[in-house]
């Protein structure tokens, strides 16, 4: 299974509604993020980047992410208890000092994600190889999977989706 952090979630969802081709420093990123979604690969969420799309203040961008999380992009629930999220989000506490990031880390561990997909260079350059899950950026994750250029998506935008109409995501 595969983990997004709360900007890949953000970023996919706004993707998924039709933007323009992305051109700033994490593009490349960006676009590896909604090719996984369009060739199948199982995105789903943990309990802290749930309850961060939950605060957002923004009514209707609130309601977009409470939407899409309960039809694409669920949260995994945790087995364990949160003592011992907070213990090991301490242990990466050492190597990053962002809480919700180590969080997400601690939760991703335990709900034994394979991978967890970050665009943050810090996040993934400081905690890589210090957690039982494989921390990567999308366009790193994309290219683990050798999917042949010119394959076929599992899924598509329907044809009222603005971004039928784009072709930066095709592979």
């Amino acid at each position: 299974m595969v983990s997004l952090d709360s900007n890949c979630l953000t970023f996919l969802l706004e993707a998924l509604e039709g933007i323009a081709k992305p051109t700033d420093a994490l593009a490349d990123q960006k676009i590896a993020l909604v090719r996984l979604f369009f060739h199948g690969a199982p995105l789903l969420t943990t309990p802290t980047v749930r309850s961060e799309a939950e605060q957002i203040s923004d009514p209707a961008r609130k309601a977009k992410h409470q939407s899409w999380m309960m039809t694409h992009f669920g949260t995994v629930p945790i087995r364990v208890l949160a003592n011992q999220i907070a213990r090991r989000a301490m242990h990466f506490w050492q190597w990053h000092r962002k809480p919700k990031d180590c969080t997400v880390l601690a939760e991703a561990e335990a709900a034994q994600f394979a991978i967890l997909l970050s665009y943050d260079d810090r996040f993934v350059r400081r905690l890589v190889g210090k957690a039982n899950v494989q921390l990567m950026k999308p366009l790193a994750y994309w290219e683990s999977l050798k999917i042949p250029k010119g394959s076929k998506p599992r899924w598509v935008p329907d044809q009222s989706n603005p971004l039928v109409t784009q072709n930066w995501w095709h592979w």
